[in-house]
């Protein structure tokens, strides 16, 4: 069995945690996204606060000795469970927020601190600010070096606020977690991708060019195969086959970035993304990938948009696999022959242009 401590933290007050936030790593890599907490969530939070409700305990990983985090900072905990908690308070104390303006002190409803923030409230009601200062935030700690532990209290806590497909992925941790995370950092979604990252957008697509190239033939890329692919490439015996997969998606990242513009618009969907990284995946192999351009790529949806266009007043006339694309493209996006129909119709226009499509 893993060697665990579990203990309560004292001297656990908002002010008292806020003065070691920066030994306080909010962003484990199996943790969710910050940000995922609407304004309504974070008032209700600080209402909760104010008016000396309970609140749910958080849990943080103890280290053995501080850890040195990205800013250079010493952390002695890392966040299991309550980062929207935490960074909502942290937030509302450097005046990020206000309080909401239906806010109300049960002790004494003729305090009108409605939209007041934390610097307001030391100014007009110091009381107030007094009672979140010394809020004391109850915090189990978990001393263990058993990060495959860390991530299963993670996941299991988090059952309560439902985790969306790649968060839970993130949350299983091992090798290709790991390289997910890696792949969805590449310059690629920083620079061209326009779509949000909100919810770990990003590594749900750099799990499915990971599980496309893990694959010989084109595979579905729903979420049953992406999670498979993460418990497959889960122990460590299995970093070798995972860097040489890693190697080759950054490889097709590395030309592809090349061929986009920042927030290019040809990027603003998923299921494009993915076939855009099987074609230029397959044109890599087989030695064509230079005669692709923007303007290609331009100029195909721009067809497609004629070819719904023409749809629409003569049905005869229109190209049957340009309209079957598009239907495939919002239906079944994953799917195994959705994926490589698309894929095969963007490389004949590629390869033929559009005259292609016309003697069809």
């Amino acid at each position: 069995m893993p060697s665990m401590r579990i203990s309560e933290l004292r001297h656990n007050s908002i002010l008292r945690l806020y003065a070691e936030k920066d030994h306080i790593q909010v962003d484990p890599d199996y943790q969710r996204m910050g940000g995922v907490w609407n304004l309504d969530k974070r008032q209700l939070l600080m209402d909760t606060i104010l008016n000396e409700l309970d609140m749910p305990k958080l849990y943080f990983h103890e280290f053995d000795s501080p850890k040195t985090s990205d800013d250079g900072k010493p952390a002695k905990y890392a966040v299991i469970d309550g980062r929207q908690r935490l960074e909502s308070i942290y937030g509302f104390i450097e005046g990020k927020f206000g309080l909401a303006e239906d806010f109300t002190y049960f002790a004494d409803p003729q305090v009108d601190a409605r939209g007041l923030t934390y610097q307001d409230l030391g100014k007009q009601y110091p009381l107030l600010k007094t009672i979140l200062d010394s809020y004391s935030i109850p915090v189990t700690t978990v001393l263990t070096d058993d990060l495959d532990l860390v991530e299963e209290m993670f996941s299991r806590l988090n059952e309560a606020v439902p985790l969306n497909a790649a968060e839970k992925r993130n949350a299983k941790g091992g090798v290709m977690a790991r390289v997910i995370r890696d792949v969805a950092n590449h310059r690629f979604f920083a620079e061209n991708v326009p779509f949000s990252n909100n919810r770990y957008q990003y590594r749900e697509v750099a799990a499915k060019f990971l599980l496309l190239t893990t694959n010989a033939n084109i595979g579905d890329t729903k979420k049953a195969y992406l999670d498979q692919m993460v418990d497959d490439y889960h122990s460590q015996d299995k970093e070798d086959e995972t860097q040489a997969v890693y190697q080759h998606v950054t490889r097709v990242l590395d030309q592809a970035n090349s061929l986009f513009v920042e927030n290019d618009g040809l990027l603003r969907t998923q299921a494009m993304t993915v076939v855009y990284f099987q074609v230029f995946k397959d044109a890599m192999s087989d030695g064509w990938f230079d005669n692709i351009t923007r303007q290609q790529l331009s100029a195909f949806e721009q067809m497609r948009s004629r070819n719904r266009e023409l749809a629409e007043e003569d049905l005869t006339q229109a190209s049957y696999d340009l309209l079957e694309f598009d239907r495939m493209h919002m239906q079944g996006s994953n799917d195994k022959t959705s994926i490589e129909f698309r894929v095969s119709t963007l490389i004949q226009f590629l390869k033929n242009g559009e005259d292609y499509f016309r003697s069809k």
